[in-house]
C-alpha cells in the first residue's frame, strides 16, 4: 500500500510540476487542451483497467477530443500539403483566410441587417 501512495505522489509531482512549466511556456488555450488529453488518456486507462463499459457517448465525446485537438494543431493543414492538395504558400494564408472569412461574414451580417434598420425607421418616421 505504501507503494501505491509513494507512487500517486511522484506521479502527481511529474503532472504538477509538467503542467506549471508549460504554463509558463506555452498560450492557456494550449494548457488547457494538453490537460483534456491528459484527462482523456486517464479514461482510457480507467476503461481498460477497471473493465468499465465504454459506450457510444464515449465514442462521440473521443471523436470530438480528437476532432479539436487535431484541428488546434493545423496537422490538417500540414496532411493537406504532403497529400499534395495544398500548396505550401497557402499554409501560411489559410489562418489569415479564417480571419477574412469571418470579416465577411460580418460584413455579410451587416448588410442583411441595415434594411431592416430602414424599414423601422421609416415606419416610426410615418413615411414608406
Amino acid at each position: 500500500m505504501w507503494l501505491f501512495l509513494l507512487g500517486n505522489v511522484m506521479t502527481q509531482y511529474v503532472c504538477v510540476r509538467t503542467v506549471f512549466l508549460l504554463t509558463s511556456e506555452c498560450s492557456s488555450l494550449t494548457v488547457t487542451l494538453v490537460i483534456t488529453l491528459r484527462k482523456f488518456l486517464s479514461l482510457i486507462f480507467s476503461v481498460i483497467y477497471f473493465r468499465n463499459p465504454f459506450t457510444i457517448y464515449h465514442w462521440i465525446g473521443s471523436v470530438f477530443t480528437f476532432t479539436g485537438s487535431l484541428l488546434f494543431t493545423g496537422l490538417h493543414v500540414t496532411l493537406m500539403v504532403q497529400l499534395g492538395l495544398m500548396k505550401p504558400e497557402e499554409e501560411k494564408t489559410s489562418v489569415d483566410s479564417d480571419a477574412v472569412m469571418v470579416r465577411e461574414v460580418t460584413k455579410i451580417e451587416e448588410e442583411t441587417r441595415e434594411p431592416g434598420i430602414r424599414k423601422r425607421q421609416q415606419v416610426a418616421s410615418g413615411s414608406n
